[in-house]
């Protein structure tokens, strides 16, 4: 990297000052006061800024900002190439000073790095020379800047440092130095060299500690510790228990809510049977067999039961068959009864006799035909199937007079014709009877007739046709009806009764929002596990979960005491015992600190042993190399004379004297001394940069006390070290002797 152009607006006593420079070798002419240390403070200003640490009466901002303009500005023009691509930078920078109202001066400062051909911002994290160079300030300043009023020599601490550095980490701001200090200061707060202090050896007395505290708590806790496991496992019942709770609460809602869809279900069945029992009473009640029906009934039953007490109350009186007039038709019911009982019986013999003689001819009719001997038989055949036909006429015949017969029997309860006839004989004997008795028996058989015709009218009245019953047979059926109405009445009476009691009972929940509500609940509690599970149990099973529930809740309030109870006793313990199981954890986190901290201090110390290997080894190979290069420039210098230059740790320099041995340069004159660190300084740009990141190097005045020859050495030198060199002077001796360099004058400002 080389700077083409400095344009300086205005530092310290530089206005409007713009220099044009080469890429090697600069020598800068100016008088005395021309401000050729302004134009080298510039460069530094561009690069770093200035400090605002006072160097002396003032600082670098007191002393460059411009007093009249109040600031310091200018920017600077640099070429960076890489081998293969050359980028033109324009770096600008701007320190303001503006007096506040309490007297003190305030700066701001600001610094933009700019690509030279498009105006374009560049990115730039810190200072422009610590990303173009690669070195902080101070190294720069002690290795490529030389201000007239510094000494030549460089800063052996600053560049101690940085060289180590750079060459075992790349990277210049990590202190080797520093670094071993750090890690002994780290290594030291760990655990004191004698072990007696430090946050190992805290540790290790808060482990002795605890580890007594330990033993001594394990023993006066057992009760705390039986308490604290009797509590866990209390915690551990109650959400068991709990646990379980909720999955039979779960379980008891889906049964409550399928037992009220199912009481819903039963009311709507209820309301229908209800309905169809309502419907089938009201028509019942709408019919023919009323309560005046029945009563009439009943009348007409009690008149017929009381006729036949007065008729047997009158037979028992007589101690015979009940008298009769002479006209009575038992007579005339008794030769019938002896005529039809002849009758009937010789018609049945002669068709009987009949039937035998037509079957007769007909087997006889099928045997000659079987035969073969007559072939007229279909006359003798249809003449016995005619005999036969009569006869089973004439047999049917006589049963015709046959029932009239036995009806007649029946009538008066006779057994035989016989028995009528002796029947009809008392009758005569009892003609002596009195006109009341005949008159109670009309009377009674009017009141027998018009009961009967009650019955008529009753059997009439329900659609039946009284006239084929009996009166007995009527009443019974009447009775039977009359009956099996009235229970099936009061049933359906009973039925709505009850019915209309379960309606009533289950009240809102045959409302439409109520209904609808349980229905819907229940399908969503069908798809649950808890659903599922209730409708596979039986009513054992669900009672069983029921007091289940109960248990629990008891169980639950017995553990929650119980852990109450626990839990203050456990208070009361940990208020004088400290609990093992808090103490065995802190004892724990201890150790953990403390193997962590002893690998810690085993790594600090393995860490500072190396780091301090790597410096020996870096300062034992590279400083000499410096010597070495630094001895070859300054024997060019001298003509040979001194050759042979040492550099110590601390980048002090001596050389080898063949009377005297080795000498500090303090033998040496003042010039001889200015070569020598010149070239140290030369070594050390070129160890420290590497060949893009090289930056200016700056002399002012550095060569003052060499003659002629010595300077056109020197010269010789610079020229060929391939970075760009400003030397400022205020003779022309350097610009007369030297071909190769940009010569520039430096007007008095």
């Amino acid at each position: 990297m080389y700077i083409e152009k400095l344009h300086i607006s205005a530092f310290g006593p530089l206005c409007d000052v713009e220099v044009e420079l080469g890429e090697g070798l600069n020598i800068i002419e100016g008088a005395n006061e021309s401000g050729k240390s302004a134009l080298a403070a510039f460069i530094k200003f561009i690069f770093y800024g200035l400090s605002s640490r006072a160097s002396g009466e003032v600082s670098e901002r007191q002393k460059y900002v411009n007093w009249a303009r109040g600031y310091a500005a200018g920017f600077a023009v640099c070429s960076i190439s890489d081998g293969s691509d050359t980028k033109r930078v324009r770096i600008e920078r701007t320190l303001n000073a503006k007096t506040g109202s309490d007297g003190k001066t305030k700066y701001s400062e600001r610094v933009r790095v700019l690509d030279h051909e498009t105006s374009m911002p560049i990115s730039v994290n810190g200072q422009p020379g610590d990303v173009f160079f690669g070195v902080p300030e101070g190294v720069f300043a002690g290795s490529a800047y030389a201000a007239q009023e510094a000494s030549v020599k460089p800063d052996g601490g600053a560049l101690k440092d940085a060289l180590e550095n750079i060459v075992s980490a790349a990277d210049e701001n990590i202190n080797i130095k520093k670094a071993s200090e750090l890690l002994d200061k780290a290594r030291v707060k760990l655990l004191y060299k004698k072990g007696n202090g430090g946050e190992i050896w805290e540790l290790e007395k808060r482990e002795a500690a605890l580890e007594a505290k330990l033993a001594e708590s394990r023993t006066e806790s057992a009760g705390l510790i039986k308490a604290e496991v009797s509590l866990a496992d209390v915690k551990e019942n109650i959400e068991s228990a709990k646990k379980r709770g909720a999955e039979l609460e779960d379980i008891s809602e889906a049964i409550d809510v399928l037992d009220a869809e199912s009481r819903l279900l039963n009311a709507r069945e209820l309301e229908k049977r209800y309905g169809e029992a309502q419907k089938e009473l009201e028509e019942i009640s709408s019919g023919a067999i009323d309560d005046k029906f029945l009563s009439s009934l009943a009348g007409a039953v009690r008149d017929i039961e009381r006729a036949e007490t007065q008729k047997a109350e009158l037979d028992g009186d007589a101690d015979t068959t009940p008298a009769r007039d002479p006209d009575d038709r038992i007579f005339a019911d008794a030769a019938s009864a002896r005529r039809l009982g002849k009758l009937a019986r010789g018609m049945f013999s002669a068709g009987a006799a009949v039937l035998i003689l037509g079957l007769a001819g007909v087997i006889l009719t099928a045997f000659f035909k079987f035969v073969g001997e007559n072939d007229g038989f279909i006359v003798p055949l249809v003449l016995s199937v005619f005999v036969v036909l009569g006869g089973v006429g004439v047999m049917v015949f006589s049963h015709v007079f046959r029932e009239k017969y036995y009806d007649i029997l029946d009538a008066w309860d006779a057994e035989d014709e016989d028995d009528l006839e002796r029947m009809a004989g008392g009758v005569g004997s009892s003609m002596e009877e009195s006109a009341e008795r005949r008159a109670t028996l009309a009377a009674i058989e009017k009141n027998v007739k018009e009961a009967r015709e009650t019955l008529d009218t009753l059997a009439e009245h329900i659609g039946i046709n009284a006239a084929s019953y009996e009166t007995q047979k009527l009443i019974k059926y009447l009775a039977k009806v009359g009956r099996d109405t009235l229970q099936k009445r009061r049933a359906l009476e009973s039925e709505t009764s009850k019915l209309k009691g379960q309606l009533e009972a289950v009240g809102g929940q045959l409302t439409p929002e109520r209904a609808d509500e349980i229905i819907s609940r229940a399908a969503e509690i069908r798809e649950t596990e808890a659903g599922r599970e209730a409708l596979a149990m039986n009513d054992s099973e669900r009672a069983s979960v029921s007091r289940e529930a109960t248990f629990i809740r008891t169980k639950l309030d017995n553990l929650r005491g119980r852990e109450l109870d626990l839990e203050r006793e456990c208070a009361a313990l940990r208020a004088t015992v400290t609990s093992p199981a808090k103490l065995s954890e802190e004892l724990e986190d201890v150790r953990r600190s403390l193997k962590l901290q002893r690998a810690n201090h085993d790594a600090l110390i393995l860490a500072a042993e190396t780091l301090e290997t790597a410096g020996e080894n870096i300062r034992s190979s590279v400083v000499p190399k410096l010597g070495r290069e630094a001895s070859g420039i300054v024997s060019e210098v001298t003509d040979g004379r001194y050759g042979e230059l040492g550099i110590t740790g601390s980048f002090e320099m001596n050389f080898r004297n063949g009377d005297f041995g080795t000498l500090e340069l303090d033998y040496l004159s003042a010039g001889t001394k200015d070569i020598a660190y010149l070239a140290l300084r030369v070594a050390l740009v070129k160890a420290l940069y590497d060949s893009v990141q090289r930056p200016p190097v700056i002399f002012d005045e550095s060569l003052a006390f060499l003659d002629e020859d010595r300077v056109k050495k020197a010269l010789g030198v610079l020229e060929n070290t391939g970075v760009q060199t400003l030397l400022l002077t205020c003779r022309s001796l350097e610009g007369s002797v030297t071909e190769k360099g940009t010569r520039i004058s430096l007007a008095r400002a």
